[in-house]
């Protein structure tokens, strides 16, 4: 059903182009260099544009971004990228009777598109895409005829979509993704006859997806709308749809893939449309794999919260599939063998189910896999040495188990692994040494609360990638090695919760650009190395329940971005150090209650202005308490501070 009747349209487009036909007239190639320069002139920045000159008006057709016909007028303005900052409030649209081509994306534009910009007649492609623009979307669009690409993507748009955008009825390509746009699509989306790509994703936009927009959208191949608030069912008539190649979008109609062979992506993910799933979302899933087979290389059903299990899923039926993502549902029962079949799957992410039992041995058949994300279900076995032969394997993350036993010698093949996350999990024995050593790629290693025993081992200083360190929570014994003090690009370095003795190494200084170090709850002593005033960019620094004595020494007052400062419970002496808050600025928690420090509070503690709780119970600190903490509205625990 066509909404438009086409005599009435064609009077009206003549009526309205004879009314802006006096403005073309008036255009030469003169009055277009000027119209270029007085716009440049109104521009906050123009740096890039210095060419568009009065002084140069001949010579406009060489001006950067700028082309024309063979009379010299201009076609096309393409200055995407460029260093330019403004509004569109006075380009002239109307001087510009045979601009073709205009391309402003990326030019940190302002403000709102101008109703003149339908004066624009002869555009074909228009990419505003990128900037800053907002406020509506205007009706005078639908004058644009002639345009075939239209991207408003990624601004910050708020209106409904406009009707009249359906009498652009020679778009293929249209994409107003990224915005805030509301209200349903407009009916006179159908005459898009021509529309190959159809963006409409990250907005506002609400209503049903209505059948006769499918049924003439017979060219369509790309058709994105995730992350809306469309409701009702999508129509069996996306069936028709035969050049589909890819769909993100919300419900799984019962005919999508039956008359789709070329579809190779759905994404399904992040909607709130309904309609019947078919029983289970096994059959659901077969549904959309009707397919010749192998055509479909990404399927995402993620955050759904489907039930059920994949015991009938066809995985024979999508051999050549790459991406697979179930994250974010109910899925129960095993993952089932079968998985071993997807020979191509590189991504492969599951978590956030309830799948229980083993990881499958045949995971190891999925040699091209590069991300494989388990966590946060009920897997309760040991780890398969079969996963050692995915050699590919880059992420790994099977955190929030209940895995058992300990790593598999195979995992020392993991050559190319640079994200591990193992973490709440069950699993035990020592740190393998020769495993640790080949991981030269990582970057991120968290073993934390997990029941890991032994010795850290000093291979672990071959870790020269390193950005994040966490054996929280285990019962590792022995020393800190000194090799730690390798992993200079180390971010966050936690080893609480250990049985970790001995002192901390002087290398932890070579640690420059470290954020947190949380050594807690262990059995650590001796001093504090003075190395630690290195560590420019600590924010964070927990050494609370310890065995540490002697004095804080005084360069851990040069930490100028700390925060937090937990030295609480061990047995420090000594005075506070003198200039703690004066070039500590940042701080909001100090504790150091619980120690045998001296002397009186430091004054300079008032120069940490965001300090908001200070805890120095059970000491024996003397004097009076500055007045100027008084004053900063803190919370102070100083009441049984020893002091008599």
């Amino acid at each position: 059903m066509r909404i438009f009747n086409k005599p009435f349209l064609l009077v009206l487009f003549h009526v309205l182009f004879m009314s802006i036909l006096p403005l073309y007239k008036a255009s030469s190639p003169t009055t277009e260099a000027q119209a270029l320069v007085e716009w440049k002139n109104s521009l906050f920045e123009s740096s890039s544009l210095d060419s568009w000159s009065l002084h140069n008006l001949q010579n406009h057709c060489n001006w950067i971004g700028i082309a024309c016909n063979s009379a010299g007028s201009v076609s096309e303005i393409i200055i995407s990228g460029r260093v330019i900052s403004g509004t569109l409030a006075h380009f002239n649209f109307s001087s510009f009777p045979n601009l073709t081509y205009l391309d402003m994306s990326g030019i940190n534009l302002s403000d709102s598109i101008p109703v003149d910009i339908g004066n624009a007649t002869q555009l074909q492609h228009l990419w505003l895409f990128a900037n800053n623009l907002n406020g509506n979307i205007p009706s005078s669009i639908g004058l644009l005829t002639e345009l075939q690409t239209l991207q408003l993507d990624h601004n910050n748009l708020n209106s409904s979509i406009p009707p009249e955008l359906g009498l652009c009825t020679k778009l293929n390509i249209l994409d107003l993704g990224g915005n805030s746009l509301t209200g349903p699509l407009p009916l006179s989306f159908s005459n898009l006859t021509q529309i190959s790509d159809l963006s409409l994703w990250d907005n506002c936009l609400s209503g049903e997806l209505l059948p006769h927009f499918l049924s003439n959208w017979t060219e369509l191949t790309s058709l994105d709308m995730k992350n809306n608030t469309f409701t009702g069912n999508i129509p069996s008539e996306i069936g028709l749809l035969t050049n589909l190649e890819y769909l993100l979008s919300g419900s799984i109609p019962k005919d999508l893939g039956k008359y789709t062979p070329y579809l190779s992506q759905v994404d399904l993910s992040k909607n709130k449309l309904s309609g019947e799933i078919p029983i289970t979302i096994c059959k659901a899933a077969l549904s959309l794999l009707d397919l010749s087979p192998g055509t479909l290389y990404a399927l995402d059903l993620s955050d759904w919260g489907l039930t059920g299990s994949l015991t009938h899923f066809n995985f024979s039926n999508i051999s050549k599939l790459k991406i697979l993502n179930l994250r974010g549902n109910k899925f129960s029962g095993s993952i089932p063998d079968e998985i071993g079949l997807l020979h191509y799957l590189k991504v492969l992410v599951l978590s956030d189910n309830l799948f229980e039992g083993c990881i499958p041995s045949s995971i190891g058949q999925l040699r091209e896999l590069r991300v494989l994300l388990l966590s946060f279900n009920h897997l309760n076995s040991t780890v398969p040495p079969e996963l050692g032969l995915c050699t590919k394997l880059t992420n790994l993350d099977l955190a929030g188990n209940s895995l058992t036993g300990t790593l598999p010698l195979s995992f020392t093949n993991l050559t190319q692994i640079w994200n591990l996350n193992l973490y709440h999990n069950r699993l035990s024995h020592d740190l393998p040494l020769h495993i640790i050593s080949n991981w030269t790629e990582l970057i991120n290693l968290d073993l934390s609360y997990n029941t890991f025993s032994g010795n850290i081992p000093p291979e672990i200083g071959m870790l020269t990638e390193l950005m994040y360190l966490n054996l929280d929570s285990n019962n590792l014994t022995g020393h800190i090695p000194v090799e730690i003090g390798n992993l200079e690009n180390l971010r966050e370095l936690e080893l609480s919760r250990n049985n970790l003795a001995g002192s901390i190494p002087a290398t932890i200084g070579n640690l420059t650009e470290l954020r947190l170090l949380n050594l807690s709850s262990n059995n650590l002593s001796g001093t504090i190395p003075p190395e630690i005033g290195n560590l420019i960019q600590l924010e964070r620094l927990n050494l609370d329940n310890n065995n540490f004595n002697g004095e804080v020494p005084h360069s851990i007052s040069h930490l100028s971005l700390l925060e937090l400062l937990y030295l609480n419970s061990n047995r420090f002496s000594g005075r506070i150090p003198k200039d703690l808050g004066k070039y500590t600025p940042q701080l909001t928690y100090v504790d150091l209650s619980k120690n045998n420090f001296s002397g009186e509070i430091p004054v300079t503690l008032c120069k940490a202005t965001f300090l908001w709780n200070l805890v120095l119970a059970s000491n024996m600190l003397k004097g009076a308490l500055p007045r100027c903490l008084g004053d900063l509205s803190i919370r102070l625990s100083i009441l049984h501070s020893g002091r008599g």
